[in-house]
Order: C-alpha cells, then structure tokens, then sequence
C-alpha cells in the first residue's frame, strides 16, 4: 500500500476504489520490483547463513545468475530473480484489503490522541500492527525463497514444512522487527514529508497550486528518512527468519545483532537500503500512475495514515 497515496490525498477518493488501485499497485509493484527484494535478501543474509560479509550489490547479482545450471536457457536465469513471487502477493494484495478493513472496523473505537496526525498514526500504527501479525508467515516463506533456502517448495508446502521444522516460532519468525519496521514507517513518512512540505511551500501557495515535481521531491526525502530509520529491522527481520533454515532453531535476538555487526560492522544494519529505498520509489510511481486516474469525491472513509 502506498503511504505516499493517503498522505497527499486524504479523503478524497472512494474508499473501494482506492482498495482496487491499491490491491492493483501492490501486485503490480511486487512483480516489478521483486528482483530488489531478492538481491536485498541475498545482501542481508550472509552474515546469518554463512558467517561472511555480504559481497555487495553486483556481485551478489552476478552470483545468483550463475547459481542457474549453464544449460538452462535464459528464462531459467531470469526466473532466479523473481524467486519469492508468490508469498510477496499473498502477504501484500491481502494484506492492502485487510489494512483499510481494519482501519474501518478501529476507526469508531480509537480515542483522539490530541491531534488528527496522532490519532491517524495510532490508527494506522494498530492496524499495520493486526495486519503484519497475520500475514507474517508469507513474509517468512517469501524470505526464504529469495535466499534460495525454500528447495522449490509451493508456498504453502513451504509454510508447512518451516511450522513442521520449528512449529509457530519458525513461521513468526521475526515478528518484532517486522513490526517495527513496517508499523511505524507510516506515520515517519507523514511526519517527514508533512515537515519537508513545510520548509520548502510558501505557506501562502495554495495546495492545489504546488508542482507535482515539488511534492514528489518532499515524498522522496520524506520516504529516503523514513526508510533509513527502520531499515535495521529489516536487516533483522530477514537475519531472524533465515537463521531458522540455517540452524533448525530461531537464533536469539542478541546473537543475530552480535553476528550481523560482528561479521559486518556496524553498516550492516543498514545493508540493502538503497534497494529497499528503491522499491518503495517504484512503487510510488505506480501507485500514483493508478491513483491519479481515479475521480475526486468528496466522500471517503479513510484517514490519514
């Protein structure tokens, strides 16, 4: 789902038509952007899998491609790259529906934390929160296929053999840092893009009048701090759930930190940034693309998340 898309928008579309774009841009930007999520996989693993440093961005690349049996033809080599497909639309084109709908159902009981900003952070923060707890286990299942580590298994004979290996800690696996990284990256994004607006609109220009290059620049410094922020716990999320196949056994929170920053140096936390920094761009633009060609309304049910 696009942050970008409720925070310059607030309640002015439909809300079940900003339910199909989103549920449209969330599997079209999975596909898109799935060889991103593969190489940043494969970058954040080696301290966990192999106790080595990760080999940076093309060489990782280029050991992927070679990992495919020469023999095989080109779209073989390809496929490579799109490994972990299936669980990334099972854990977001759901997961967009199920956000909104928990939105919806929060959104009567939820008190006013002071301020409409809180209180749609708080509103979003619990619903991301719901959402990311149920649907964790793809995410765990997605991990794996783009580490290499899930053996060709279909998505839910990979969910069966990890609850099989490990039972409900394997396939929540990570959860804490998910959370972490996905619960707040919302209302950060709102915070820094609302702030980034601020310093560079003249308050006497009108919204309506600010270029759209002008806000797609505050969007993109705003998703740039954002995504810097909580990207440790992805690179914790990730060390978490691939330390399952690696061991059998969940490793410790403190032993994941202790090896990824032994192994990597303190910079390892943020491996796989400008990848992750990337794919949320692509995103934005095809959630916008989308969006943009949907008619205004005076009527919506959504907050500002």
């Amino acid at each position: 789902m696009s942050d970008q898309l409720i925070a310059n928008h607030p309640r002015s579309r439909p809300s079940d038509q900003v339910l199909i774009v989103s549920s449209l841009s969330s599997a079209l930007g999975v596909i898109i952007t799935q060889p991103l999520d593969v190489l940043k996989t494969r970058l954040q693993g080696p301290p966990i899998l192999s106790a080595n440093s990760s080999i940076g961005v093309l060489k990782t690349a280029t050991a992927l491609w070679s990992e495919v049996p020469s023999q095989n033809n080109l779209l073989y080599r390809l496929r490579a790259f799109w490994a972990g497909t299936i669980p990334s639309l099972w854990r977001s084109v759901p997961g967009v529906c199920a956000y909104f709908t928990t939105i919806n159902l929060l959104q009567p009981s939820v008190p006013s934390c002071g301020s409409p900003a809180l209180t749609s952070f708080a509103l979003g923060f619990t619903s991301r929160c719901i959402v990311g707890t149920v649907l964790l286990p793809f995410t765990v299942v997605k991990a794996h296929a783009e580490a290499g580590l899930s053996q060709n298994r279909s998505t839910f004979v990979a969910l069966h053999w990890i609850y099989k290996t490990t039972k409900l800690k394997g396939i929540y696996s990570g959860l804490l840092p998910t959370l972490a990284r996905d619960s707040p990256y919302s209302g950060l994004y709102l915070l820094f893009y609302n702030q980034f607006k601020h310093l560079t609109v003249p308050k006497e220009i009108p919204q309506k009048n600010i270029s759209t290059q002008l806000l797609s620049f505050c969007a993109f410094l705003a998703a740039f701090c954002a995504t810097a922020v909580t990207q440790p716990a992805d690179v914790l999320r990730s060390n978490r759930q691939l330390s399952v196949a690696s061991t059998t056994h969940r490793m410790p929170w403190a032993q994941v930190l202790r090896e990824t920053v032994r192994i990597d140096g303190i910079t390892g936390l943020w491996r796989g940034f400008y990848l992750r920094l990337i794919r949320r761009s692509v995103f934005a633009v095809i959630t916008w693309t989308l969006f943009d060609k949907i008619p205004i309304s005076s009527q919506s049910s959504l907050p500002v998340t």
